[in-house]
């Protein structure tokens, strides 16, 4: 995860991650289905683009970006869960 400028506010991501940490975090990726994990990896550890991603993928674009913003939602939910002590 790239840093953050010391005069910046934390990203989001980096706020999930502080508050519920590393493990838990990968803990609730794995719930995800198998193609939104691939897209999540693919987009945030690798940093490749859609267009590389939907190649990889044997996928549209649009499937992609579809892929990643369920992904995201979903992970957004676990994470405030979490938090809540859900």
């Amino acid at each position: 995860m790239p840093e953050q400028a010391s005069d910046s506010k934390p990203s989001a991501e980096a706020a999930a991650l502080q508050s519920i940490g590393t493990q838990r975090m990968l803990e609730l990726i794995q719930r995800l289905s198998v193609e939104q994990q691939q897209v999540l990896t693919l987009k945030f550890v690798f940093n490749l683009p859609n267009a590389d991603v939907a190649t990889i993928l044997d996928k549209t674009e649009g499937a992609v970006k579809s892929l990643q913003h369920r992904a995201l939602v979903s992970l957004q939910k676990q994470v405030t869960s979490a938090t809540r002590g859900g």
